[in-house]
Protein backbone atom coordinates (compact mmCIF):
# COMPACT_ATOMS: atom_id res chain seq x y z
CA UNK A 1 0.00 0.00 0.00
CA UNK A 2 1.43 3.36 -1.08
CA UNK A 3 1.15 6.10 1.52
CA UNK A 4 1.39 9.66 0.22
CA UNK A 5 3.30 11.78 2.72
CA UNK A 6 3.58 15.12 0.92
CA UNK A 7 0.78 17.56 0.26
CA UNK A 8 -0.89 17.12 -3.13
CA UNK A 9 -0.37 19.56 -5.97
CA UNK A 10 -3.28 21.98 -6.25
CA UNK A 11 -4.60 22.53 -9.77
CA UNK A 12 -7.53 24.89 -10.16
CA UNK A 13 -10.36 25.67 -12.52
CA UNK A 14 -11.12 29.40 -12.44
CA UNK A 15 -14.42 30.47 -13.96
CA UNK A 16 -17.95 31.69 -13.40
CA UNK A 17 -19.95 29.46 -13.43
CA UNK A 18 -18.00 26.28 -12.66
CA UNK A 19 -20.69 24.07 -11.12
CA UNK A 20 -21.57 22.49 -14.49
CA UNK A 21 -17.99 21.51 -15.30
CA UNK A 22 -16.98 17.88 -15.76
CA UNK A 23 -13.30 18.80 -15.60
CA UNK A 24 -12.85 18.02 -11.87
CA UNK A 25 -14.33 14.55 -12.40
CA UNK A 26 -12.12 13.63 -15.34
CA UNK A 27 -8.91 15.27 -14.10
CA UNK A 28 -9.09 13.78 -10.60
CA UNK A 29 -9.72 10.36 -12.16
CA UNK A 30 -6.60 10.79 -14.33
CA UNK A 31 -4.48 11.93 -11.38
CA UNK A 32 -5.55 8.89 -9.35
CA UNK A 33 -5.07 6.37 -12.17
CA UNK A 34 -1.65 7.72 -13.16
CA UNK A 35 -0.45 7.94 -9.56
CA UNK A 36 -0.07 11.73 -9.61
CA UNK A 37 -0.32 13.32 -6.17
CA UNK A 38 -2.65 16.12 -7.25
CA UNK A 39 -6.17 17.43 -6.76
CA UNK A 40 -8.23 19.45 -9.27
CA UNK A 41 -10.38 22.12 -7.59
CA UNK A 42 -13.11 24.24 -9.23
CA UNK A 43 -13.19 27.84 -7.96
CA UNK A 44 -15.93 30.33 -8.81
CA UNK A 45 -14.26 33.70 -9.32
CA UNK A 46 -16.18 36.95 -9.53
CA UNK A 47 -15.54 38.86 -12.72
CA UNK A 48 -13.61 41.66 -11.00
CA UNK A 49 -11.49 39.32 -8.88
CA UNK A 50 -9.43 37.55 -11.56
CA UNK A 51 -6.31 39.65 -11.04
CA UNK A 52 -6.41 39.15 -7.28
CA UNK A 53 -7.00 35.41 -7.72
CA UNK A 54 -4.12 34.96 -10.15
CA UNK A 55 -1.80 37.02 -7.94
CA UNK A 56 -2.58 34.70 -5.02
CA UNK A 57 -2.13 31.68 -7.28
CA UNK A 58 1.32 32.90 -8.30
CA UNK A 59 2.30 33.86 -4.74
CA UNK A 60 1.67 30.33 -3.44
CA UNK A 61 3.17 28.74 -6.58
CA UNK A 62 0.30 26.34 -7.16
CA UNK A 63 0.93 23.66 -9.77
CA UNK A 64 -1.38 24.82 -12.55
CA UNK A 65 -4.83 25.99 -13.56
CA UNK A 66 -7.45 26.11 -16.25
CA UNK A 67 -9.43 29.21 -17.15
CA UNK A 68 -12.99 28.90 -18.38
CA UNK A 69 -15.96 31.21 -19.02
CA UNK A 70 -15.67 34.23 -18.86
CA UNK A 71 -11.90 34.53 -18.36
CA UNK A 72 -10.27 32.91 -21.40
CA UNK A 73 -9.82 36.21 -23.24
CA UNK A 74 -10.00 38.52 -20.22
CA UNK A 75 -6.21 38.56 -19.79
CA UNK A 76 -5.77 40.05 -23.24
CA UNK A 77 -8.80 42.30 -23.42
CA UNK A 78 -8.92 43.69 -19.89
CA UNK A 79 -5.52 43.37 -18.32
CA UNK A 80 -3.40 44.11 -21.34
CA UNK A 81 -5.79 47.00 -22.03
CA UNK A 82 -5.71 46.41 -25.76
CA UNK A 83 -8.26 45.29 -28.31
CA UNK A 84 -7.29 42.21 -30.29
CA UNK A 85 -6.46 44.30 -33.35
CA UNK A 86 -4.21 46.60 -31.32
CA UNK A 87 -2.67 43.47 -29.85
CA UNK A 88 -1.73 42.19 -33.29
CA UNK A 89 -0.05 45.48 -34.18
CA UNK A 90 1.84 45.30 -30.90
CA UNK A 91 2.72 41.68 -31.61
CA UNK A 92 4.01 42.52 -35.07
CA UNK A 93 6.40 45.08 -33.63
CA UNK A 94 7.66 42.55 -31.08
CA UNK A 95 8.47 39.63 -33.35
CA UNK A 96 9.30 41.32 -36.63
CA UNK A 97 13.04 40.91 -36.18
CA UNK A 98 13.88 39.19 -32.91
CA UNK A 99 12.30 36.63 -30.62
CA UNK A 100 11.66 38.21 -27.26
CA UNK A 101 9.99 36.90 -24.13
CA UNK A 102 6.49 38.31 -23.97
CA UNK A 103 4.47 39.01 -20.84
CA UNK A 104 0.98 39.94 -19.88
CA UNK A 105 1.28 43.29 -18.14
CA UNK A 106 -1.42 43.43 -15.51
CA UNK A 107 -2.46 46.66 -13.79
CA UNK A 108 -2.25 46.94 -10.05
CA UNK A 109 -5.96 47.36 -9.20
CA UNK A 110 -5.20 49.51 -6.17
CA UNK A 111 -3.38 52.01 -8.40
CA UNK A 112 -5.23 51.51 -11.68
CA UNK A 113 -5.70 55.23 -12.29
CA UNK A 114 -1.95 55.70 -12.20
CA UNK A 115 -1.52 52.74 -14.60
CA UNK A 116 1.07 50.94 -12.50
CA UNK A 117 1.92 47.64 -14.17
CA UNK A 118 3.29 44.35 -12.93
CA UNK A 119 4.36 41.26 -14.81
CA UNK A 120 2.06 38.37 -14.06
CA UNK A 121 1.91 35.76 -16.83
CA UNK A 122 4.29 35.02 -19.70
CA UNK A 123 3.35 33.79 -23.16
CA UNK A 124 5.85 32.03 -25.41
CA UNK A 125 6.42 33.66 -28.78
CA UNK A 126 4.32 32.03 -31.51
CA UNK A 127 2.16 30.26 -28.92
CA UNK A 128 -1.46 29.80 -30.11
CA UNK A 129 -2.56 32.14 -27.31
CA UNK A 130 -0.49 34.89 -28.90
CA UNK A 131 -2.54 34.73 -32.07
CA UNK A 132 -5.96 33.78 -30.70
CA UNK A 133 -5.98 36.18 -27.74
CA UNK A 134 -7.26 33.40 -25.46
CA UNK A 135 -5.76 31.46 -22.54
CA UNK A 136 -7.19 28.34 -20.92
CA UNK A 137 -4.10 26.79 -19.25
CA UNK A 138 -1.58 28.16 -16.73
CA UNK A 139 1.64 26.26 -16.08
CA UNK A 140 5.19 26.82 -14.80
CA UNK A 141 8.26 26.84 -17.01
CA UNK A 142 11.91 27.21 -16.07
CA UNK A 143 13.66 30.19 -17.66
CA UNK A 144 17.34 30.72 -16.87
CA UNK A 145 17.02 28.84 -13.59
CA UNK A 146 13.85 30.68 -12.56
CA UNK A 147 10.32 29.25 -12.50
CA UNK A 148 7.93 31.55 -14.40
CA UNK A 149 4.18 31.31 -14.82
CA UNK A 150 3.07 30.84 -18.44
CA UNK A 151 -0.25 30.78 -20.23
CA UNK A 152 -1.37 28.90 -23.33
CA UNK A 153 -4.52 27.51 -24.92
CA UNK A 154 -5.33 23.89 -25.66
CA UNK A 155 -8.88 24.63 -26.88
CA UNK A 156 -8.06 24.91 -30.56
CA UNK A 157 -6.05 21.72 -30.67
CA UNK A 158 -8.80 19.91 -28.78
CA UNK A 159 -11.39 21.17 -31.27
CA UNK A 160 -9.41 19.95 -34.29
CA UNK A 161 -8.65 16.53 -32.78
CA UNK A 162 -12.32 16.10 -31.90
CA UNK A 163 -13.25 16.71 -35.55
CA UNK A 164 -10.59 14.23 -36.65
CA UNK A 165 -12.20 11.61 -34.39
CA UNK A 166 -15.41 12.12 -36.39
CA UNK A 167 -13.61 12.13 -39.77
CA UNK A 168 -14.45 15.79 -40.41
CA UNK A 169 -11.88 17.69 -42.47
CA UNK A 170 -11.51 21.49 -42.29
CA UNK A 171 -9.23 22.13 -45.25
CA UNK A 172 -10.93 23.91 -48.12
CA UNK A 173 -14.22 24.24 -46.23
CA UNK A 174 -16.63 27.12 -45.62
CA UNK A 175 -17.17 27.36 -41.86
CA UNK A 176 -19.70 29.48 -40.00
CA UNK A 177 -18.41 30.26 -36.51
CA UNK A 178 -21.04 31.39 -34.00
CA UNK A 179 -19.48 33.43 -31.19
CA UNK A 180 -16.67 35.88 -30.49
CA UNK A 181 -15.49 34.81 -27.01
CA UNK A 182 -12.32 33.06 -25.89
CA UNK A 183 -13.29 29.61 -27.13
CA UNK A 184 -14.40 31.05 -30.49
CA UNK A 185 -11.05 32.80 -30.93
CA UNK A 186 -9.04 29.66 -30.21
CA UNK A 187 -11.27 27.57 -32.46
CA UNK A 188 -11.12 30.23 -35.19
CA UNK A 189 -7.34 30.37 -35.15
CA UNK A 190 -7.06 26.57 -35.38
CA UNK A 191 -9.46 26.55 -38.34
CA UNK A 192 -7.48 29.33 -40.03
CA UNK A 193 -4.36 27.17 -39.90
CA UNK A 194 -5.99 24.66 -42.22
CA UNK A 195 -5.40 25.32 -45.92
CA UNK A 196 -7.92 27.34 -47.92
CA UNK A 197 -10.63 27.61 -45.26
CA UNK A 198 -13.09 30.48 -45.08
CA UNK A 199 -14.56 31.39 -41.70
CA UNK A 200 -17.71 33.48 -41.45
CA UNK A 201 -18.04 34.92 -37.94
CA UNK A 202 -21.47 35.63 -36.46
CA UNK A 203 -21.98 37.39 -33.15
CA UNK A 204 -24.22 39.91 -31.42
CA UNK A 205 -21.61 42.67 -31.19
CA UNK A 206 -20.48 44.19 -34.49
CA UNK A 207 -17.29 45.58 -33.01
CA UNK A 208 -16.25 42.21 -31.58
CA UNK A 209 -17.03 40.47 -34.89
CA UNK A 210 -14.93 42.87 -36.91
CA UNK A 211 -12.14 42.95 -34.33
CA UNK A 212 -11.93 39.16 -34.14
CA UNK A 213 -11.77 38.75 -37.92
CA UNK A 214 -9.14 41.46 -38.31
CA UNK A 215 -7.10 39.85 -35.54
CA UNK A 216 -7.28 36.35 -37.03
CA UNK A 217 -6.46 37.54 -40.54
CA UNK A 218 -3.47 39.43 -39.17
CA UNK A 219 -2.47 36.43 -37.07
CA UNK A 220 -2.41 34.23 -40.15
CA UNK A 221 0.14 36.55 -41.76
CA UNK A 222 2.49 36.01 -38.83
CA UNK A 223 1.72 32.29 -38.67
CA UNK A 224 2.50 32.01 -42.38
CA UNK A 225 5.68 34.03 -41.89
CA UNK A 226 6.93 31.70 -39.16
CA UNK A 227 5.67 28.46 -40.72
CA UNK A 228 7.27 26.18 -43.27
CA UNK A 229 3.85 25.95 -44.94
CA UNK A 230 3.43 29.00 -47.19
CA UNK A 231 -0.01 28.03 -48.45
CA UNK A 232 -2.16 29.11 -45.50
CA UNK A 233 -4.60 31.11 -47.63
CA UNK A 234 -7.53 31.02 -45.21
CA UNK A 235 -9.75 34.05 -44.60
CA UNK A 236 -11.97 35.24 -41.76
CA UNK A 237 -15.04 37.30 -42.71
CA UNK A 238 -17.54 39.02 -40.35
CA UNK A 239 -21.23 38.46 -41.10
CA UNK A 240 -23.23 41.70 -40.75
CA UNK A 241 -26.49 41.87 -38.82
CA UNK A 242 -28.04 39.82 -36.07
CA UNK A 243 -27.49 36.08 -35.96
CA UNK A 244 -30.38 34.18 -37.45
CA UNK A 245 -32.40 37.08 -38.82
CA UNK A 246 -30.12 39.07 -41.11
CA UNK A 247 -30.29 38.66 -44.89
CA UNK A 248 -26.56 37.94 -45.00
CA UNK A 249 -26.89 35.16 -42.45
CA UNK A 250 -29.81 33.49 -44.23
CA UNK A 251 -28.03 33.80 -47.56
CA UNK A 252 -24.77 32.31 -46.30
CA UNK A 253 -25.81 29.49 -43.99
CA UNK A 254 -27.06 27.09 -46.71
CA UNK A 255 -23.63 27.38 -48.39
CA UNK A 256 -21.69 26.40 -45.28
CA UNK A 257 -19.96 23.03 -44.99
CA UNK A 258 -19.55 23.27 -41.20
CA UNK A 259 -21.43 25.32 -38.59
CA UNK A 260 -19.80 25.69 -35.16
CA UNK A 261 -21.48 26.84 -31.97
CA UNK A 262 -18.63 28.36 -29.96
CA UNK A 263 -20.90 30.05 -27.40
CA UNK A 264 -22.29 28.75 -24.08
CA UNK A 265 -25.85 28.84 -25.46
CA UNK A 266 -27.53 25.52 -24.67
CA UNK A 267 -25.18 24.72 -21.79
CA UNK A 268 -26.57 23.33 -18.53
CA UNK A 269 -28.82 24.57 -16.94
CA UNK A 270 -30.20 26.38 -20.03
CA UNK A 271 -30.55 23.14 -21.95
CA UNK A 272 -33.64 24.22 -23.91
CA UNK A 273 -31.84 27.06 -25.72
CA UNK A 274 -30.63 26.82 -29.31
CA UNK A 275 -28.16 29.25 -30.86
CA UNK A 276 -29.89 28.94 -34.25
CA UNK A 277 -33.52 29.84 -34.95
CA UNK A 278 -35.50 26.76 -35.94
CA UNK A 279 -36.24 28.48 -39.26
CA UNK A 280 -32.54 28.51 -40.20
CA UNK A 281 -32.09 26.92 -43.67
CA UNK A 282 -29.65 24.16 -42.71
CA UNK A 283 -29.73 20.87 -44.60
CA UNK A 284 -28.33 17.35 -45.04
CA UNK A 285 -24.69 17.39 -46.11
CA UNK A 286 -23.70 19.99 -43.53
CA UNK A 287 -21.89 19.28 -40.26
CA UNK A 288 -22.91 20.94 -36.99
CA UNK A 289 -20.27 21.11 -34.23
CA UNK A 290 -20.88 22.21 -30.65
CA UNK A 291 -18.24 23.17 -28.08
CA UNK A 292 -20.85 22.68 -25.33
CA UNK A 293 -20.53 19.22 -23.76
CA UNK A 294 -23.13 19.38 -20.97
CA UNK A 295 -25.61 18.20 -22.14
CA UNK A 296 -24.04 15.86 -24.67
CA UNK A 297 -26.95 16.29 -27.09
CA UNK A 298 -27.63 20.04 -27.15
CA UNK A 299 -30.66 21.64 -28.79
CA UNK A 300 -28.30 22.91 -31.50
CA UNK A 301 -27.21 19.36 -32.34
CA UNK A 302 -30.75 17.98 -32.06
CA UNK A 303 -31.92 20.62 -34.54
CA UNK A 304 -29.12 19.65 -36.93
CA UNK A 305 -29.92 15.95 -36.66
CA UNK A 306 -33.60 16.65 -37.39
CA UNK A 307 -32.50 18.26 -40.67
CA UNK A 308 -30.23 15.38 -41.65
CA UNK A 309 -26.94 17.07 -40.70
CA UNK A 310 -23.91 15.26 -39.31
CA UNK A 311 -23.38 16.31 -35.68
CA UNK A 312 -20.26 16.50 -33.51
CA UNK A 313 -20.75 16.98 -29.73
CA UNK A 314 -18.34 18.96 -27.57
CA UNK A 315 -17.29 16.15 -25.23
CA UNK A 316 -14.31 15.15 -27.36
CA UNK A 317 -13.01 18.72 -27.40
CA UNK A 318 -13.23 18.81 -23.60
CA UNK A 319 -11.25 15.58 -23.26
CA UNK A 320 -8.59 16.50 -25.83
CA UNK A 321 -8.02 19.98 -24.40
CA UNK A 322 -7.83 18.50 -20.87
CA UNK A 323 -5.25 16.01 -22.10
CA UNK A 324 -3.25 18.90 -23.57
CA UNK A 325 -3.32 20.78 -20.27
CA UNK A 326 -2.15 17.67 -18.41
CA UNK A 327 0.99 17.50 -20.55
CA UNK A 328 1.83 21.11 -19.62
CA UNK A 329 1.47 20.42 -15.88
CA UNK A 330 3.25 17.04 -15.88
CA UNK A 331 5.43 16.87 -19.00
CA UNK A 332 7.91 14.32 -17.66
CA UNK A 333 5.36 12.10 -15.96
CA UNK A 334 3.11 11.87 -19.05
CA UNK A 335 5.59 11.94 -21.94
CA UNK A 336 5.55 8.15 -22.38
CA UNK A 337 1.81 7.70 -21.82
CA UNK A 338 -0.26 7.56 -25.04
CA UNK A 339 -3.07 10.10 -25.20
CA UNK A 340 -5.44 7.26 -26.04
CA UNK A 341 -4.82 5.78 -22.58
CA UNK A 342 -5.48 9.12 -20.89
CA UNK A 343 -8.64 9.69 -22.91
CA UNK A 344 -9.86 6.21 -21.98
CA UNK A 345 -9.51 7.07 -18.26
CA UNK A 346 -11.50 10.27 -18.81
CA UNK A 347 -14.30 8.54 -20.72
CA UNK A 348 -14.56 5.84 -18.07
CA UNK A 349 -14.87 8.51 -15.35
CA UNK A 350 -17.80 9.99 -17.27
CA UNK A 351 -19.43 6.61 -17.76
CA UNK A 352 -18.90 6.50 -21.53
CA UNK A 353 -16.55 3.50 -21.67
Amino acid sequence: MNIITRRPDNIFLFGNPVGHSKSPLIMNAVFSKLGLNAVYIPVKVERNDLFRTLSMFKLFHYKGANLTIPFKSALWEKYLCKTNLQLMSWLGNKISRHRRRSSFLVPNEDCSDECIWAELIDINDYDPSFFSGSVNTLYWQEVRGEQRLYGTTTDGGGFVRNLEDYDVSLSGKDVMLLGTGGAAKSVGYSIMRKKHTRIYVCGRNEGKRNDMCACLNEALMWTDYTSEDKELTSKCIPVPGKLGISDDFNRLIPRMDIIVNATPVGMHPNVDQCILPYTAPIHAGQTLVDVVYNPLATEFLKFGKSRGCKTVPGLGMLLHQACGSLHYWYPEETKDIPDTDILKIMRKALGYD
